[in-house]
């Protein structure tokens, strides 16, 4: 599998990401650190699969076939690290020592530390499941319509928020697919408007950050005027 220079320099942040995630680990005491660096890993494999999809003439459909369905899997990773914002509710920034006092902004390093590194890892990945996309979206612009491809994606980013939901919630991994079936009674016992809603609104989140992605690449140039 090549890369091109853009895609070294991409693999190159990565990797400073999870050099320095030990160390934030170390400072703050939190595992969660040194684990948001194996979620960054799980979210660049749909790139590298993407990539392992289009770059190669597969000769059997077969092959293909099961490279897409583990993009597929795995696709939900890229969008998962979203859900670690949540994590930021353990630190503290702001003091009020009641509801019509003045806002106190505290700046310690290490709670702002945990908010670089969560952030940062979360646009890497977002960076990565975006590319994996767009891989994805103009291969099946080769072999659909136009409509017909962003029907397609855009099923395939309900699917990932099912996937994030099931991850998230009940704690199963991409590999857990063997248990499909304790998969969908967990779905089925779950079912109500908590589930259509996160699931609904992480798909809308797909589309958006995507969107941005895309237009960001359909610019080529812009005048800034004073």
């Amino acid at each position: 599998m090549s890369f091109s220079k853009s895609e070294k320099i991409f693999l190159v942040i990565v990797g400073i990401y999870w050099v320095i995630s030990p160390f934030v680990w170390a400072a703050t005491g939190q595992f969660l650190h040194a684990f948001l660096a194996w979620n960054l890993f799980l979210a660049i494999i749909p790139w590298l699969l993407a990539k392992l999809i289009v770059q190669k003439t597969w000769k059997k459909t077969w092959m293909v076939m099961a490279l897409s369905l583990a993009w597929l899997l795995f696709l939900p990773n890229a969008f998962y690290l979203i859900t670690d914002l949540i994590y930021l509710s353990e630190r503290v920034y702001i003091e009020q020592a009641h509801l019509y006092a003045e806002i106190i902004y505290l700046s310690h390093y290490l709670d702002w530390m945990v908010l670089f590194h969560i952030v940062s890892g979360m646009f890497i990945a977002l960076f990565a499941g975006c590319l994996s996309l767009s891989i994805m979206h103009s291969k099946l612009q080769v072999l659909y319509s136009k409509r017909k491809s962003f029907w397609i994606i855009l099923s395939v980013m309900g699917l990932s928020s099912i996937g994030i939901y099931i991850g998230r919630f009940f704690r199963y991994n991409s590999w857990d697919m063997s248990r499909v079936f304790t998969i969908i009674k967990d779905l089925v016992d779950h079912f109500g408007f908590d589930m259509i809603f996160f699931i609904g609104g992480y798909t809308i989140l797909h589309l958006l950050v995507y969107g941005l992605f895309q237009l960001t690449l359909s610019i080529k140039t812009m005048d800034i005027k004073p």
